[in-house]
């Protein structure tokens, strides 16, 4: 929306990261969601509570996979809002002074 001529909103760089950062989140904790009803409905593994021998995983080792994948999933989205803010907020600027972010041709 910030490059889009036809549209008057500049959103703030800060917005767009936290916005990227929660979207990231919510992703990873749907899928998490899914994988719990496959195995529910569908009698798979995907949370990894059954060992390959057959044993059933109780309590913390039963929740590992998916808060491991919860906490990368938190940890990643995080570091690439962080990476991402600085060069928003830069292109911001650019776009407040009117210089160009990009050259057009057409």
């Amino acid at each position: 929306m910030n490059e889009e001529e036809l549209v008057s909103i500049q959103l703030n760089p800060f917005f767009i990261s936290f916005f990227a950062f929660c979207f990231a989140v919510a992703a990873g904790t749907i899928w998490e969601i899914y994988e719990f009803f496959a195995d529910g409905v569908f009698s798979l593994n995907m949370q990894k509570f059954i060992l390959v021998d057959g044993t059933q995983l109780i309590g913390r080792e039963a929740l590992y996979d998916t808060m491991m994948d919860l906490i990368l999933d938190t940890v990643s989205a995080l570091f690439i809002s962080i990476i991402a803010y600085p060069i928003l907020k830069r292109q911001h600027e650019r776009r407040k002074t009117g210089v160009s972010i990009h050259n057009r041709r057409m």
